[in-house]
């Protein structure tokens, strides 16, 4: 296996540890006190914002990293339009 795909093994692991992190921590911290809790298991809520907190944070880190390189309208593409979703505004978690 080359080191390509180990990194890729070591990222999809990394990240599945923290889905679970902030799921836990959702659940603690915020979800118990959301109205809709009752149905958050047929609405997947929860499961829905880790997954958007998570692609956020990926997307913010990469952007961060090539920053430097990319010219000031480069750094304002739109890089979510590869599946057609609207562009993040910001890098807040």
């Amino acid at each position: 296996m080359g080191e390509l795909s180990k990194t890729l093994e070591e990222y999809i692991k990394i990240s599945g540890d923290f889905y679970k992190k902030i799921m836990e921590i959702l659940e603690e911290n915020y979800c118990w006190k959301c109205p809709m809790r009752t149905n958050s298991g047929k609405t997947f809520c929860r499961e829905l914002d880790a997954w958007i907190r998570l692609d956020n944070a990926l997307e913010c880190g990469v952007r961060e990293k090539l920053e430097y390189k990319l010219s000031p309208e480069a750094i304002n593409i739109d890089i979510s339009s590869r599946n057609g979703s609207a562009k993040s505004s910001s890098c807040r978690t």
